[in-house]
């Protein structure tokens, strides 16, 4: 398997992570708003939740595998060196767009950093992604 990642805030994609050729288990890190794939801080309201898919990335088509979502809530966030952080933790749904007998469990991690505006009361979700 080679996955990638695709992260949506509704239709728009705003992130895309690199392919992890022949893993299973994936870290995806240290995201910044210029790499390529990245469309990033996003301006979002509490809860609002961020869509994410998991993708096999294959030579002449790629096949959804699956997807999770998280609902981002600043709130939730903690003091981590200097930055306002929350993890939140998605079971994968196998079936996320059709049905499917897959039996194996799975989970996704995924660390959002939180930035202030100071004239507005919406956070901006910044993140890493682990199917």
């Amino acid at each position: 398997m080679d996955p990638d990642v695709r992260a949506f805030d509704g239709e728009e994609p705003f992130l895309t992570t690199a392919t992890a050729a022949g893993l299973r288990s994936v870290r995806w890190r240290g995201f910044r708003g210029t790499d390529r794939g990245v469309d990033q801080p996003r301006a979002s309201e509490d809860g609002r939740p961020l869509y994410f898919e998991v993708w096999d990335d294959n030579t002449f088509f790629d096949a959804l595998i699956g997807g999770f979502v998280a609902y981002p809530d600043s709130r939730d966030a903690a003091e981590v060196s200097g930055d306002r952080v929350a993890e939140y933790t998605a079971p994968i749904l196998w079936d996320w767009k059709e049905p499917r007998a897959v039996s194996r469990s799975g989970f996704a991690r995924v660390t959002v950093r939180f930035l202030d505006r100071p004239d507005s009361s919406v956070s901006v979700p910044r993140g890493e992604a682990k199917p």
